[in-house]
């Protein structure tokens, strides 16, 4: 949330360096927080799509709501960037 790109691309780079193996909704929210801090908004509305379709096929319980609730925080954020611009 502190938007520093600097440090967002590196702890980016660290992810891609070990391969992951699954794109699942934590993935997709680590790229559209990226794409935000970048100011890539197209990129992190693509990110945040394909990782909230998948949040939200999980039971509502615990942990499953805390994801959402995440996504629901970037989305926030995602739209006022948008505004911004």
């Amino acid at each position: 949330m502190k938007r520093d790109v600097f440090a967002a691309r590196q702890w980016w780079e660290r992810i891609q360096a070990k391969e992951p193996t699954s794109q699942d909704e934590d993935f997709w929210e680590a790229e559209c927080a990226l794409g935000w801090t970048e100011n890539n908004l197209d990129e992190a509305n693509e990110a945040w799509n394909k990782g909230n379709i998948l949040a939200q096929k999980y039971p509502k319980a615990g942990a499953y709501e805390f994801n959402r609730y995440c996504f629901f925080q970037r989305r926030q954020a995602l739209d006022g960037a948008a505004a911004d611009d």
